[in-house]
């Protein structure tokens, strides 16, 4: 690289500005400078051949040509100007007016750090919204939109250039990409409907194009991550494992709502780029209120503080939780008001089972902001992990509720504490539902309580509206299918399971089920032996294995299966008795029969009559 700095001195009178290009981190992107002091953006394209270097790839000439078309062709104050190309050697250049630096790097600074002004917020969405809507009228599609290669220029106006035909893609692969990064280096916002859902990631191998659909979900993404959101909660948020988190006040509450609304799982019910913008305009500005909290925090820090805190997110990323708490401490040291580090500070200990030191940080926290929902949930929370009294759980909940009714997360809490009446449990649960509109827990959550009631027809309904919200949740469609297997609508069962494996063909339950709709017996057991495969802790699996065998006199090859039941899940009863009926009836071995039952007196750690008795007559046939 050194010697094409130097043929842009010699040759074209521009001086590279290397310190500037350090902060963007992007090996393809120079800032140049002129005589004159005017400063440009340079995008390089590297045309060596992988096979041959000495030679030039003309797949990657054409490359860097249709982007210099691109840029000359489109028209948008977002997009940077065109303004020359040239080769030099094995580089082609494209020069383009200049911005100053990312969309990341700027909310990492200390006045946008903890609290972004509303309208700021708002100009910024539009500007999204606006260069999408034009790049998808000439049938381009955005390419791995993050906060790290969104722009902006001296006069705060954001500029994009990764933009194209559409391109193609390998799930399997970008999920595994997805799921590696690094918080503070994102590649790709991955939507869900391209997500590999298997254990290993490694069941979706075949391509399949990106979409305007996901060009939103990725545009939805930048704006949660730009109002707070992690790398973390947003990995959780995508696979459907989390809530969309109300509590990032680094935005004030109707903006959260309007991005929350942007990220649909159904790709049929997510917003067009044209809707998003009148949606914006919508917004009610009256009810958008400065966060005093947040202003204050923004007041109190300084780069160095700032740093310290992402290095300790990143260690808290990858779960390592004391090199995360000896960061986050030393930032408390020196700023000693910073609740939202003390928040940090109390989910490690969370993590650790460490219960009464993370109520001690919360009261702290509480005790600088009142009206921090953050910590009155996380209190709640150290009363669930901490098993004090539910009723302890429930005021800390219901008293974060009162303060912040819109904080919707508590109400699914609420919902699923078993203790609660069912009434409650239902108002909570559907309360949810509605200040949650895109997420299915809720839904799911109430049909999972209708079916422990053995309201059979009510819990499918509510999981058919769960599925409806979100088409990938593939746990979902094997409740729809275990409700079906119940109600002996057998075929709808069978094509509900298979549904699941579609979308993620790596899983155990829907297989265990397909083994007790099979209609050939011969057959069973291939289903069971599969989910054992799949997962070699699905005791339930093993055991219906050993019973099948037991039916079909195959007592050696039972007892196998039931003593891996008996390794996996030491303390369910059943096989127990199966294996020792075995021993005593069929292979006539009392003495085993005697120290199986002997093995379960253990487990249960109680006197239970018909076990005595089984004992005794096992006793005396030994």
């Amino acid at each position: 690289m050194q010697e094409l700095f130097s043929c842009l001195k010699q040759n074209l009178g521009l001086i590279v500005l290397q310190e500037k290009a350090d902060r963007i981190n992007r090996e393809d992107i120079l800032f140049v400078q002129n005589e004159n002091q005017e400063e440009y953006v340079m995008r390089i394209f590297n045309l060596q051949s992988d096979d041959d270097q000495s030679k030039i790839c003309d797949q990657k000439l054409n490359q860097a040509q249709n982007f210099a078309k691109l840029l000359q062709e489109c028209n948008h104050e977002n997009i940077p100007k065109y303004i020359d190309q040239f080769q030099i050697k094995q580089f082609y250049l494209i020069l383009m007016e200049s911005f100053d630096t990312t969309l990341f790097n700027w909310s990492q600074q200390v006045e946008n750090f903890y609290y972004i002004k509303n309208d700021l917020f708002i100009k910024f969405s539009q500007e999204l919204f606006s260069i999408v809507e034009y790049i998808h009228s000439k049938n381009y599609l955005l390419q791995n939109l993050t906060l790290q290669n969104i722009y902006i220029d001296k006069n705060m106006k954001l500029k994009i250039l990764d933009f194209g035909e559409g391109q193609s893609i390998i799930p399997s692969i970008e999920t595994k990409k997805f799921l590696a990064q690094q918080p503070g280096n994102e590649y790709i916002y991955l939507p869900p409907e391209f997500f590999d859902y298997s254990k290993k990631h490694d069941q979706k191998n075949e391509q399949v194009k990106w979409t305007q659909c996901a060009d939103i979900w990725m545009l939805g993404i930048c704006l949660y991550a730009l109002a707070g959101a992690d790398l973390f909660q947003i990995q959780q948020f995508t696979q459907g494992k989390d809530f969309f988190q109300y509590n990032l006040n680094k935005v004030d509450l109707e903006l959260r709502k309007f991005v929350m609304n942007i990220l649909c799982f159904n790709t049929n019910q997510r917003p067009q780029a044209s809707q998003l913008i009148e949606r914006l305009s919508n917004i009610n500005l009256n009810q958008i209120n400065e966060r005093k909290y947040q202003i204050q925090l923004n007041k109190i820090l300084n780069q160095e503080l700032i740093t310290q805190i992402q290095e300790g997110k990143k260690c808290l990323h990858n779960k390592q939780y004391e090199e995360a708490l000896q960061k986050f401490n030393q930032v408390i040291e020196k700023n000693s008001e910073d609740y939202e580090v003390l928040n940090l500070i109390a989910q490690i200990y969370l993590q650790k089972n460490q219960f009464e030191q993370a109520e001690i940080i919360l009261n702290q926290a509480l005790k600088i902001n009142p009206e921090n929902a953050l910590s009155l949930k996380l209190l709640g929370d150290v009363m669930n992990g901490n098993q004090q009294e539910t009723l302890d759980q429930i005021n800390h909940y219901e008293r974060c509720i009162k303060n912040h009714p819109e904080y919707g997360e508590l109400y699914y809490n609420l919902g699923s504490i078993q203790q609660i009446p069912l009434e409650e449990s239902i108002y909570y649960l559907e309360t949810f539902s509605k200040k949650y509109p895109q997420s299915n827990m809720g839904l799911k959550k109430l049909g999972m309580i209708y079916a422990t009631q053995k309201k059979e027809q009510k819990a499918l309904n509510q999981f058919k509206k769960a599925i409806a919200l979100n088409p990938f949740d593939f746990e979902c469609q094997n409740l729809i299918g275990k409700i079906n297997y119940v109600l002996q609508n057998k075929d709808q069962a069978i094509n509900d399971f298979n549904l699941s494996l579609t979308i993620n063909p790596d899983q155990a339950e829907p297989y265990y089920y397909k083994g007790f709709l099979e209609p050939n017996r011969s057959q069973y057991i291939s289903y069971f032996k599969k989910a054992c495969l799949i997962d070699p802790n699905y005791y339930e699996a093993f055991e219906q294995i050993g019973n099948e065998l037991n039916f079909d006199q195959k007592f050696l090859s039972a007892i196998q299966y039931y003593k891996k039941t008996i390794q996996i899940k030491p303390n369910i009863i059943n096989p127990y008795y199966t294996l020792a009926y075995i021993y005593r009836t069929q292979i006539l071995r009392p003495d085993k029969a005697l120290k199986v039952f002997k093995k379960l007196q253990q487990q249960l750690h109680s006197e239970d009559d018909f076990l005595i008795q089984q004992l005794k007559y096992a006793k005396m046939d030994a």
